[in-house]
């Protein structure tokens, strides 16, 4: 699987021996000045400042998945992909499989 890190995603975890689906929402979270309060005063959210942009949330929905769910760590789980990048040919010529 293959996804820019900075995109937002909902993980889905499947537990066979607890028989349990478990969401988890990696959508992002909003600015910490971007209450309910602050867009009723401005009547809307706006369409395009920093009130209406969010933090990618895929690799902290990856956190939150390992540490509910998971039996390694998310270093050793991305250690491959990390030293992957650390080679000269994805430098010169792209990461196998990118879109």
């Amino acid at each position: 699987m293959e996804w820019p890190v900075g995109w937002r995603r909902f993980v889905l975890v499947s537990s066979a021996k607890q028989q349990t689906t478990t969401a988890i929402n990696g959508s992002g979270a909003a600015p910490l000045a971007a209450s309910i309060d602050r867009y009723l005063a401005e009547g809307r959210i706006p369409e395009s400042c920093w009130l209406a942009a969010t933090v990618p949330g895929l690799v902290d929905a990856w956190r939150v998945a390992l540490e509910r769910h998971g039996t390694m760590s998310l270093g050793v789980l991305l250690e491959d992909a990390i030293h992957s990048l650390c080679r000269p040919r994805i430098f010169a010529h792209g990461s196998p499989g990118a879109t």
